[in-house]
Parts: C-alpha cells; sequence; structure tokens
C-alpha cells in the first residue's frame, strides 16, 4: 500500500482510515466505488458473478465470470498475456495499457506463443529424424 501511495503522490500513511472509505469485502471479494459512482469488483469466489456481473463496470478476477457477464472482466488470461496492467475510465469505458509490451519475454514471466493466425496451418513439426533411428547403410 505504502508503494501505491508513493506512486501516486499520495501523502497519507497505510494505516490512514480514508483508505477504506467506499471500500466492502466479503469472502467473496471486494467492491469499491470510482469518484463517478460506479462499482469496480474484486471477485474470489465464482460465487460473487451474479451481482458483480449485473451492478459493476469493471471485475478484476482470477476465475471465468458467465458468458453474459455485463462488466468488463479482467482476469487470469489477460494478466498472463499481458503483465501488470494499467486501467484509465474513459468515456467509452476503460482504457487498458499493458506493462510488458506484446514482444518481450523475461524468464520469471515468458510472453505466450503467438497465436495462430486464421486459415494460416501451424508450423510443422521439425521432420529430421534422430541419429539413433539412422541404419548405418543409410
Amino acid at each position: 500500500i505504502r508503494e501505491w501511495l508513493a506512486s501516486d503522490a499520495d501523502s497519507r500513511d497505510i494505516h490512514d482510515p480514508s483508505l477504506d472509505d467506499d471500500i466492502s469485502c466479503d469472502p467473496s471479494g471486494c467492491i469499491g466505488r470510482l469518484a463517478d459512482g460506479s462499482l469496480v469488483a474484486y471477485t474470489l469466489a465464482p460465487d460473487a458473478f451474479e451481482d458483480d456481473c449485473r451492478n459493476a463496470a469493471l471485475i478484476v478476477a482470477m476465475h471465468d465470470p458467465p458468458l453474459d457477464c455485463a462488466a468488463m472482466v479482467v482476469g487470469r488470461a489477460d494478466l498472463r498475456a499481458r503483465g501488470a496492467l494499467a486501467l484509465r475510465r474513459t468515456d467509452s469505458g476503460f482504457e487498458i495499457v499493458s506493462a510488458r509490451p506484446s514482444n518481450f519475454d523475461r524468464p520469471w514471466a515468458p510472453a505466450p506463443p503467438p497465436k495462430a493466425q486464421p486459415g494460416k496451418a501451424a508450423p510443422s513439426p521439425d521432420a529430421t529424424p534422430r541419429p539413433e533411428d539412422l541404419d548405418a547403410d543409410q
């Protein structure tokens, strides 16, 4: 919390009670209110999706949401593929900026393999025979 406050040039102490304003949590997750009154949910359990999908503008979750979820969902796959994300509220929703460029690879966070392009065949595996499979007279 200290690092987040410092990065926002927020001089509050990590124990400041105002940090809990407009945030409530239960065992299924947490929900907070943005300045415009819309809700952001951090969903810890799948049973929270019913309310969160109906009421929140944005959900951060480690479980897959239902297909009919009305909220924008940032999930495990997004975080794996893109690394840390910065989200900014815009007139049309949320702008997402990835901390990791799409072609950047780190040993502790490898870039995901490229997705196959529709209509293009996947590259064929190496067809070179192993040396032990070759006869001496071949």
